[in-house]
């Protein structure tokens, strides 16, 4: 009958211990008089911007691109060596896989990705021709 009664004092003394540790931590309510500390989860300020546009000229041996932005006219961007060279399934470089800008040709249709901070040109992809 010891053995019982201890068996039991020790379950419900588990149970007690459980109960009291379930809203502690990150998922605790906040205490009446307490500070409450907000955390950061990212910036809510856009990175980047993207812009779809059809190509006007490349200048390979410049790194320059121009293309005719829909929302304001022709927009020259230079490319870096950091730039991602990318073409989308279903186009003319779609299998190539070293690209240079040299493989860009005006009249088709690209999708730039500029960071806002200082208009950098994160990738260039080819997409494919819009059908009119």
């Amino acid at each position: 009958m010891r053995k019982l009664l201890t068996s039991v004092l020790f379950i419900c003394g588990l149970c007690t211990l459980a109960l009291a540790q379930q809203n502690e931590g990150r998922n605790a309510t906040a205490r009446p008089g307490s500070l409450s500390v907000e955390v950061p989860t990212g910036d809510s300020r856009p990175y980047s911007r993207t812009v779809t546009a059809k190509l006007l000229r490349v200048e390979s041996q410049d790194n320059i691109l121009v293309v005719e932005d829909p929302k304001g006219g022709p927009l020259q961007v230079i490319v870096s060596k950091d730039t991602r060279l990318r073409a989308d399934k279903k186009t003319e470089l779609a299998d190539k896989k070293d690209l240079t800008l040299a493989d860009y040709k005006p009249g088709q249709f690209v999708k730039l990705t500029l960071r806002i901070e200082d208009n950098k040109v994160l990738e260039v992809r080819l997409k494919p021709t819009p059908k009119n």
